[in-house]
């Protein structure tokens, strides 16, 4: 090391530019010998470099050649140092570092490999758990980049940075990664921030709130083309039509920045199985008010608060983010009911539904009466002067119905929130399986054993539990041989119904221009067209269309 120095010194009065950049690789390999060996020799380095300063091109030559070609140890130390003792050399070594990483970060964003990241660890590395159970976005550690070397501003847009890198991750996952271009949008947007970002690189005058100003309306950018390219192949490629609903769960649970793609694709492609409006429902469970003394079943759960779903920790955090809470929080055991278990953790108060499973037996059996007693009023002619007492028992009928009606959908409610327990074990499951997918075949199929994973379950006598499917076509049953209902199709058969005879109430209703009946009426179509749209998300096809 005093044998470099002692060149680096004689160089420093003498026309040494041309040798000095002919001999530069031979001299980083020797001081890159010695500084892994000694910290203390970097104290001698230091001051050999500082005292050419003035020879700035040669010295940013050397110094460029070591950022790019060493381990993270070497240019780590150097900036360590630099920027302790205020080194004019800081600012040409620090944007020869960062050459580095925003040639991995553009590589990872754009085409979903990185240039020394072999193995793909570096979706599955972000975020990080930190403190207080709150992500934490160090991509220098995974890109080659120690955490060192990124600027303190960078932290504070990396949560775009990843926003923008995981809408296209889930594009790859949907496309097939052989089979995927990126639209040119996205990688303008992202060459513009990088650009952006390059005229900040100055550590002697750094400008955190001018700098985010500049660059989150270019991530955002970036963003919302990534969401429109998603938008397009969910809406154009057939292919996925019939396993859209598998796709709304993974992007749901996978990243909170989706929703307004689940909205806008609702409305293009129905879903056989919208696991959307099951954990809406359960999460309106969890404000079932308990009865005094009522104890919470023990259900599976992690001492650490949000480990249930480790790989995608940022959807929780992203609602709570935005002061609401997320519909996975009942998954994940931190409903907001007045109930807390052992571990001082809020638990969904899952005792009380399944208690309510058992109520819709009761239930069913009361809609199925009403249902005849409708279908034989309806039958009658319509109200005359002397019919009063015929219109008075019609309206009371018609109450009772819509009462009953509100008390199935607590059942529901109940159903689904038990339902949700089991999608969480399904959903890691299914996370399993896609990351030794390899082709867009073996995606779908993956999908479609989701969906089939988390058909309701049917509680039995001894404690055990079986798999119900809800049949492709639902065929109405007579009263007299209708079983008490225990599965979520069973509820389904009972909801089909209740349309069919509040459709024909309606209709008839119509006819007699009665006020009160008429309010009531639209009652009943609002309510029955609830009934078809859940109708239409748990079986298929739609029941109304068949005919036989």
């Amino acid at each position: 090391m005093l044998r470099i120095t002692r060149r680096l010194d004689s160089m420093s009065t003498g026309g040494y530019q041309g040798a000095f950049r002919y001999k530069a690789k031979e001299y980083y390999e020797e001081i890159h010998q010695r500084i892994c060996n000694s910290y203390q020799t970097l104290n001698d380095l230091i001051g050999a470099l500082t005292a050419v300063s003035a020879q700035q091109v040669a010295i940013s030559d050397i110094v460029t050649d070591v950022a790019l070609h060493t381990t993270p140890i070497i240019p780590t130390l150097l900036y360590t140092r630099m920027s302790k003792e205020g080194s004019p050399l800081l600012a040409p070594f620090l944007a020869a570092s960062m050459q580095v990483f925003w040639a991995n970060l553009r590589e990872w964003v754009c085409f979903g490999t990185l240039t020394n990241d072999c193995e793909g660890s570096f979706m599955a590395s972000i975020p990080n758990r930190g403190k207080d159970d709150k992500p934490q976005y160090d991509l220098g550690r995974v890109i080659d980049v120690h955490e060192d070397r990124v600027p303190v501003f960078l932290k504070s847009v990396s949560e775009l940075i990843v926003d923008v890198g995981r809408t296209v991750h889930i594009i790859r996952v949907i496309c097939g990664k052989s089979s995927f271009i990126m639209d040119r949008a996205v990688i303008s947007s992202l060459d513009k921030f990088i650009a952006q970002t390059r005229k900040f690189l100055d550590p002697t005058d750094w400008n955190e709130l001018k700098l985010l100003r500049a660059l989150r309306p270019i991530l955002e950018s970036a963003r919302s083309h990534a969401l429109a390219r998603l938008r397009s192949i969910l809406v154009d490629d057939e292919r996925l039509a019939a396993h859209l609903d598998s796709l709304f769960n993974v992007m749901c649970l996978g990243h909170s920045g989706f929703e307004d793609v689940l909205h806008t694709c609702l409305d293009t492609l129905r879903p056989q199985w919208n696991l959307i409006d099951i954990l809406d429902k359960a999460q309106e469970a969890s404000a079932v008010i308990l009865p005094a003394g009522t104890q919470l079943d023990t259900i599976p759960h992690t001492s650490k608060k949000g480990a249930i779903l480790p790989a995608m920790p940022d959807l929780v955090y992203g609602y709570r983010r935005k002061g609401r809470s997320s519909p996975l929080d009942l998954i994940l055991g931190r409903a907001t009911v007045p109930m807390k278990d052992a571990h001082g953790i809020v638990r969904p108060p899952y005792s009380v539904v399944w208690e309510s499973v058992w109520t819709i037996a009761a239930v069913k059996h009361k809609i199925a009466d009403t249902i005849d007693l409708l279908r034989r009023r309806i039958s009658c002619p319509g109200p005359r002067a002397s019919g009063d007492s015929t219109l008075t028992q019609r309206c009371t009928d018609l109450k009772e119905c819509l009462s009953l009606l509100r008390e199935m959908n607590a059942v529901i409610k109940a159903v689904a929130a038990r339902a949700s327990r089991d999608v969480s074990h399904a959903y890691r499951a299914m996370m399993s399986d896609l990351e030794a997918a390899g082709d867009l075949e073996s995606i779908i199929k993956i999908h479609g054993g989701f969906v089939a994973a988390i058909q309701p379950t049917e509680p039995q006598p001894h404690g055990g539990a079986r798999r119900v499917v809800v049949p492709a076509v639902y065929k109405p049953q007579p009263s007299g041989a209708r079983a008490a209902p225990t599965t979520l199709g069973d509820l389904c058969s009972v909801a089909v119904g209740f349309c069919e005879s509040a459709r024909a109430f309606a209709d008839e209703t119509r006819v007699t221009y009665d006020e009160r009946l008429a309010m009531l009426a639209r009652q009943v179509s609002e309510s029955q067209d609830r009934w078809d749209a859940a109708y239409e998300r748990w079986a298929e096809p739609v029941w109304a269309g068949d005919e036989s």
